[in-house]
């Protein structure tokens, strides 16, 4: 299991074999982009809308989506008789535009592909992904998805086109969405400035509503005015600076029909910290990368204190929210069966309310097992994206040299978040499942003990005879004394750790590393 693999790292000497940061084609799960040109190409997925002109020579390139000025320009069309040769042609040019940068992380960890956008620091990794994918399954659970349409207010009527801005490059929410009762007449448009890996089959009564395009969030949407019946972003705040907040609610407003829904799910970017580490430099802190990135980039870390007045300067009306949404993370781990509520979450009966500063969200919905998951993944979020973190970092301090450094300052944050999670033992006190890996574990560190003291009484002897025959310690054996010692020690604190995690207990209190907020707020379009 994750929770409990110890993250491997190779030396810094140059000894690994790892390749270093290099820009490659578009990898097997990334290349769907080329796929989904090609599937467009014989099946006219792509949406219809007269203000596209599409230039195929370009598809894949951001010149390929061009906006018409006029109310003549031609609809988006693919010629659907081109020949198999023309379409590989097409789909290797894709893949040698490689949309993706790739960094592999030394000691086996999980490549990490970045746009070429030098402003958006996360990677789209499966670990990155899932993080977004995993809140919005949360906060929708008991709405099926959708907070401005809940599928539990039956005279609510699912809306008939829907834009998701920022769907990211694999969908989540448009294809769980567009599967969910009632909404089997919805068309679905994704929009991202990254290309879709939506290529998965998609079923019979999905596969004519759902298209995707590849455009900036920031450049005016490629759509006529009051186009859309429903519109939402979510978690869209790092790849935005804090001045361009309002022209994108502005343009999400002006593509919907009046008096539709805007819905925007948002988080405060915060750093999970519950002690200092005194083994690093200040200046080499979790806390410093993320203000240096953020403050450097213009990137608010509250967006949710800004959102609800630029909403309402934007030109929205009848602003809700769900109030915060605050998971309390635990900071370290206890009994599951001794767990209770400590986080709110939605209410599936009354999930939205008039919007009040500060409102907390008063249901119950996220228990202290929940927010643990939450954790991990957040974790696992921010470790898949480390390169990106911490050369905006250096960046930010005009510094060559240390992108490693603050790389590894990254992977040890997040490697103490996966212990404090520790998803192990939630999985053995839940599920009943045994860490075969953390019984293994054990066993070896046992072994390892005792192979150590047995060591440390052989050269403690040797030193002994040595001091009686010649009147002073031996260097040598001082030095290998050192050596078992140092790896006594070692083993027998790791070991600690394993037996704590396999019993389910912890050894310190449970004070709260702070909380993940998040907000969902839903706005009209004016009416007309």
């Amino acid at each position: 299991m994750a929770a409990v693999l110890p993250r491997l790292r190779t030396p810094r000497d140059g000894s690994s074999s790892s390749p270093s940061r290099t820009r490659s084609r578009t990898g097997t799960f990334f290349n769907s982009g080329s796929k989904l040109v090609k599937r467009a190409a014989r099946e006219s997925r792509f949406v219809s809308s007269e203000e596209f002109n599409v230039d195929l020579s370009k598809l894949g390139s951001s010149e390929a989506l061009s906006v018409g000025t006029s109310a003549d320009a031609p609809r988006l069309s693919v010629d659907t008789q081109r020949s198999g040769q023309e379409l590989d042609s097409v789909a290797l040019e894709l893949e040698e535009l490689g949309w993706y940068d790739v960094h592999v992380p030394p000691g086996g960890l999980e490549p990490q592909p970045y746009s070429r956008d030098p402003h958006y620091l996360l990677s789209y990794a499966h670990s990155s992904l899932n993080w977004e994918s995993l809140v919005d399954s949360l906060v929708g659970s008991s709405t099926q998805g959708s907070l401005a349409h809940p599928a539990a207010t039956t005279a609510a009527t699912p809306p008939r086109r829907v834009l998701d801005l920022g769907c990211g490059p694999t969908p989540f929410w448009i294809l769980s969405q567009a599967g969910q009762p009632g909404w089997e007449k919805t068309e679905f448009v994704g929009l991202d400035s990254a290309p879709s890996s939506a290529s998965i089959p998609l079923p019979p009564s999905c596969e004519d509503r759902v298209s995707f395009i590849q455009h900036d969030l920031k450049e005016r949407l490629p759509f006529a005015d009051a186009s859309f019946d429903f519109v939402r972003m979510s978690f869209v705040n790092l790849a935005l600076r804090e001045q361009d907040w309002q022209d994108v609610c502005e343009e999400a407003l002006r593509v919907l029909k009046p008096g539709k829904s805007l819905e925007i799910v948002e988080s405060d970017q915060v750093v999970l910290r519950h002690r200092r580490d005194d083994s690093r430099d200040d200046a080499n802190s979790i806390d410093t990368l993320f203000s240096d990135v953020l403050a450097d980039r213009f990137v608010n870390p509250r967006p949710l204190t800004v959102l609800p007045s630029t909403l309402i300067m934007s030109g929205a009306t009848g602003l809700r929210s769900t109030g915060r949404i605050s998971p309390e993370m635990p900071s370290l781990a206890s009994n599951a069966s001794s767990q209770s509520e400590a986080a709110t979450g939605v209410d599936a009966a009354q999930p939205l309310g008039r919007y009040v500063a500060g409102r907390t969200s008063a249901s119950r919905a996220l228990h202290t097992t929940e927010t643990r998951v939450l954790l991990h993944a957040y974790a696992d979020h921010w470790a898949s994206s480390s390169f990106g973190l911490a050369t905006a970092a250096v960046g930010a301090r005009r510094r060559a040299g240390e992108v490693e450094v603050a790389e590894d300052v990254v992977h040890a944050w997040a490697d103490d978040l996966r212990s404090r999670a520790d998803v192990a033992s939630l999985l053995t006190s839940r599920l009943g499942w045994s860490s075969a890996f953390d019984v293994a574990l054990t066993s070896s560190l046992e072994t390892t003990l005792e192979t150590c003291m047995a060591g440390l009484h052989e050269v403690e002897t040797h030193r002994r005879l040595h001091e009686d025959v010649f009147g002073e310690p031996d260097a040598e054996l001082e030095r290998r004394w050192q050596q078992v010692d140092f790896a006594r020690r070692d083993a027998a604190a790791e070991l600690e750790v394993v037996r704590a995690r396999l019993s389910g207990r912890s050894a310190e209190g449970q004070e709260t590393l702070g909380s993940l907020d998040f907000e969902v707020f839903v706005a009209q379009a004016a009416l007309e």
